[in-house]
């Protein structure tokens, strides 16, 4: 560990006599716990800011004395180790609030979408065996009559009463996210709060990143997506000023960072994309822009690069795996597509690559979901590495097609048609085909001064860049892309769109 890291945790107080002694007694005061880090951060930083949202302002001792408070009355109110609770709602004090409550009393955190279905809220719930449920007024509706669901807005009234005056520490409560969503079908990613797991991402925004250099930081991201709520972890432990907003809004958001002189944003492409086409002019603070969720294209890094210079970070994870691989602005100038590098502590591999390269990427690390701690698990992604250790995107495994006898990749197909000036935005999905068997199908969203652009333009473009086989069965127009409130494709839908087209037009051939 380099003499410039030690001291960077030095000043953060984790490694000075008395910051490791005040972390070892939250810890056995708390429990290993997210309480811990606030009831940590609360003594270091009693006055600082650490949740802001539209309606509520906390300093860390607030946010702590509101987290145990809430603590308390779920305990009072039969709340214990182990239980089982459904967590849904929009970005929020509340939410972090209850996070820190839950996680003090060794509950299980099931963070849920807010894109759920009643139906999906209803089947995860039966099939995770959840008893219990935290949510924002507008979702109450979603949850089954079976569990025991509480208003955030009624717990927030009814924590005033003193409760009981020791809780028994809350052991083993794990923080489960769903993964999967743009596909309409979730699977689950479970941890339990660890130090030692903590640690080497932890040291990689340090060192890669700098980001103890930074006081404040937006997180446009869910919450309830690992992106967004990994990023609020961090910020705790740092004793950072974390703002929240319930819906990312590019016009409100440009407003936020401005007047705040807010100077990290995390975000997804998605977002980043909508603040460039915004008012990049009035945001003069950014200091460090991570993005993750979704792979970035040349045109994004560009005018990032333009408006804001290196600033810009690409964080490449999983839910079940965590964050692994890290793109320096550096290495973004030179290859803007970039994964990354993996970060220390974490091996990759390349598994049954292909002629040119391509397989599917493999990771070991000690901060994988509980079940895959030290063991080698395939992302399903599929990547490759240049001669300086750089990875690559080309895709999903599941994703990648053979059309006409040939692989073809719908990343690389989206690479290209979002390099093109006149596109906006863009998707692509493979889709059944009687000649080829299968072959892609590219969902374009075209800027407004490039309204009068046809299939044909978009196909001659596209024509000098690719080969036949990678060229798409169709360009679908639309006015926006369907996506998930963490910015994600919404597949599914496209997918719904495409067979609404192939009945019609099979009508269409039956009258003719």
């Amino acid at each position: 560990m380099s003499r410039s890291l030690l001291h960077k945790l030095y000043r953060l107080h984790l490694l000075s006599p008395s910051g490791v002694a005040r972390l070892l007694h939250a810890l056995w005061c708390e429990g290993v716990n997210l309480m811990a880090v606030t009831r940590f951060a609360a003594h270091y930083y009693p006055s600082v800011l650490a949740v802001a949202d539209e309606q509520h302002h906390y300093t860390y001792t607030a946010l702590y004395a509101k987290a145990r408070a809430w603590a308390a009355v779920l305990y009072e109110q039969g709340w214990r180790q182990g239980m089982r609770c459904a967590l849904l709602g929009r970005n929020s004090s509340e939410i972090v609030v209850a996070s820190l409550a839950l996680s003090r009393l060794g509950v299980h955190i099931y963070y849920m979408s807010t894109d759920l279905s009643k139906e999906q809220v209803r089947q995860l719930c039966q099939e995770r065996q959840i008893e219990t449920a935290l949510v924002q007024e507008e979702y109450a509706d979603r949850m089954p009559s079976d569990l025991d669901v509480k208003l955030l807005d009624d717990l927030n009234k009814s924590d005033e009463s003193p409760g009981p005056r020791r809780i028994p520490k809350g052991r083993g409560g794990r923080i489960i996210v769903l993964t999967g969503g743009s596909s309409g079908h979730y699977k689950v990613a479970a941890r339990k709060p660890s130090v030692t797991a903590f640690l080497h991402p932890f040291l990689a925004l340090l060192r890669e990143i700098r980001l103890d250099e930074c006081r404040s930081v937006y997180i446009a991201p869910p919450l309830y997506h690992g992106f967004g709520l990994a990023s609020l972890i961090v910020a705790l432990v740092m004793g950072r000023s974390v703002y929240l907003r319930k819906r990312f809004d590019a016009q409100s958001a440009t407003r936020l960072l401005s007047e705040h002189s807010i100077e990290v944003l995390i975000a997804v492409p998605l977002m980043l994309r909508r603040l460039i086409n915004e008012s990049p002019s009035e945001i003069r603070s950014l200091r460090r822009i991570l993005s993750g969720g979704a792979p970035l294209d040349t045109p994004l890094v560009r005018a990032v690069e333009q408006h804001w210079g290196a600033v810009l970070y690409n964080l490449y994870g999983t839910s079940e795996a965590g964050f692994f691989i890290l793109a320096t602005p550096e290495i973004l100038y030179d290859a803007p597509l970039a994964l990354g590098k993996p970060i220390r502590g974490v091996r990759c591999n390349i598994v049954r690559p292909d002629s040119q390269g391509v397989g599917v990427l493999a990771v070991r690390s000690g901060w994988a979901m509980d079940e895959r701690k030290g063991s080698w698990q395939e992302t399903g992604d599929l990547v490759w590495m240049d001669e300086s250790g750089v990875l690559f995107l080309r895709g999903r495994d599941d994703s990648m097609i053979l059309s006409g006898g040939e692989n073809a990749y719908p990343e690389v197909l989206r690479e290209a048609l979002a390099a093109l000036d006149a596109v906006m935005d863009v998707a692509v999905i493979a889709y059944p085909d009687l000649e080829f068997g299968t072959r892609l199908a590219a969902f374009v969203v075209l800027k407004a001064d490039h309204d009068s652009t046809s299939e044909e333009d978009l196909r001659l473009l596209l024509s000098a860049k690719l080969p036949r086989y990678q060229m798409p069965g169709r360009i679908i127009r639309l006015a926006v892309l369907p996506r998930l409130e963490n910015g994600k494709v919404a597949e599914g839908t496209l997918r719904e769109m495409m067979e609404v087209t192939a009945q019609a037009e099979e009508r269409y051939e039956d009258r003719a």
